[in-house]
Formats: structure tokens, sequence, C-alpha cells
């Protein structure tokens, strides 16, 4: 039941794909209470081939920019599930990821004298 309920923060998607790389979980997909929703949503059917999955698969755990099952760039992390031979990753969008580093970088705004 966790696996279908998974607590993310707003934004944050869990994605848990096959070793044939074929989609088992997609928490963005909507209502994956049950075996039959879990298919209408793409479980065992959509192939799911990204640089996160791949790594992850591979056997290595760590982080990725990619781009997600819509086609948005994301930044995700993963992990193996090596007893079941299946990636995890979790991601959110890259802008929401980078915008705490994009505000740093910004220079400050410039105040108005006024004389």
């Amino acid at each position: 039941a966790a696996l279908l309920d998974p607590e993310l923060s707003h934004g944050e998607n869990v994605t848990v794909v096959d070793a044939d790389r074929q989609l088992i979980f997609n928490r963005d997909a909507g209502d994956n209470s049950t075996e039959a929703a879990l298919l209408a949503n793409g479980a065992l059917h959509t192939r799911i081939d990204n640089v996160a999955v791949s790594r992850a698969l591979a056997g290595h755990a760590g982080s990725a920019g990619f781009r997600d099952t819509k086609g948005h760039r994301v930044i995700g992390g993963f992990d193996p599930v090596e007893d079941l031979r299946w990636a995890v990753v979790v991601s959110q969008s890259r802008a929401t990821v980078l915008a705490p580093v994009n505000r740093a970088a910004s220079p400050p705004a410039k105040s108005k004298n006024t004389r």
C-alpha cells in the first residue's frame, strides 16, 4: 500500500520500472488504487527509457537530468531494487529544483534613487 501512496512534496513524482523498462507505477498517472487503474494508466505496456532508468537498472544509485513520461525536463534521484530488478525514480521539474540556485545567482535588484 505504501508504494501506491508515497508521501511526496507537491510536484514530485515516483516512477517504478521493471528490468524490461516497462512501467510498473507512475504517481503522476492519476488513480493507481487498483490493478485495473494501474493498467489503464500505462503499467506493463508503457516503455520508459531515460538515463535515470538505465543507470538504476545497471545497479547504480544517483541523480540525473532527463525528460519524464510527459516530455518535461526534470531532475531526479534513482536507485535500483536489485532483488526485483526494478528501477525507482523520484523526480521533480527542473525549474522547481533549480529555482533557489537561479534566485541566488540573479543580480540584486537596483534600487531607484529619488532625488
